[in-house]
């Protein structure tokens, strides 16, 4: 197993272990073995290599989880930020140490630290009230340079783990005016503003603001939403098309180079 998609299991990436108290548990002995992203595993199987017609001689590499693999395949530096907006809303930093905090995750890519935290609402809350067809005409109604006047909390449910970690935080969705794009439009502010905060709560733990944020997922391609986000988050904006598979690619492009060496 991959390290950065066993933490939920309980992998420590600092100790690099498993707590201590797994060691004494029955199924301990059935946990997997975990490597660092970009370690080369072994060749690929005859078997496989034959069923799908590739060389007997292709490496499996071990990659990392979609967000990571996003974050690299947008090629950031450690003065920008990464979001990811998809059904979620993700934010992510490289820095030069990991930040313990109640909701902060911390990842190793590449050999460089990679924090950040991930809100429970984002595109799923948005499409409990609209299509995705629907979303792209009703934008075009959107002017970012006016604000809504409407003070939504637009949560998917009831619960929150960053950038405040409260399981009983309640959404606020009311009220609803007449108008569907102006409700699209406080929802978009709504979620800019959940944004805005996951960067100040790094902030608050010794992480830089990015002096520009680079946005991946199928939210970056609302050009309201950007202009709505840079309006209230202040930080310069751009979007990346590169999907999340360019990132593994990298990460098995670097490992096989340094195989080589």
């Amino acid at each position: 197993g991959e390290e950065a998609n066993n933490i939920k299991l309980g992998w420590d990436l600092i100790s690099h272990s498993w707590p201590k108290c797994f060691y004494t548990e029955d199924w301990f002995e059935v946990l997997p073995k975990v490597i660092s992203s970009g370690e080369i595993i072994k060749k690929i199987s005859l078997n496989k290599a034959q069923k799908f017609n590739l060389p007997d001689d292709v490496l499996i590499i071990a990659g990392t989880t979609d967000s990571n693999a996003g974050v690299i395949a947008a090629n950031s530096s450690k003065e920008e930020g990464v979001t990811i907006l998809g059904s979620t809303i993700v934010i992510k930093k490289f820095v030069d140490k990991p930040i313990i905090f109640k909701g902060v995750t911390n990842h190793r890519v590449g050999g460089k630290w990679l924090t950040g935290g991930a809100s429970n609402t984002g595109g799923c809350v948005l499409k409990k009230f609209f299509l995705d067809q629907e979303i792209e005409e009703l934008s075009k109604q959107i002017n970012p340079d006016f604000e809504s006047g409407l003070k939504l909390l637009p949560l998917a449910s009831r619960g929150e783990r960053f950038p405040v970690n409260d399981e009983n935080l309640e959404p606020i969705l009311k009220p609803r005016p007449t108008s569907d794009a102006l409700y699209l439009h406080a929802l978009l502010e709504g979620l800019a503003k959940i944004e805005k905060k996951g960067w100040d709560t790094l902030y608050k733990k010794g992480v830089t603001y990015p002096e520009r944020i680079i946005t991946i997922g199928k939210g970056a391609l609302n050009f309201q939403w950007q202009k709505i986000r840079e309006k209230i988050i202040g930080i310069p904006i751009r979007k990346n098309s590169n999907p999340p598979a360019i990132g593994v690619a990298i990460i098995a492009l670097e490992a096989i180079l340094i195989n080589k060496k």
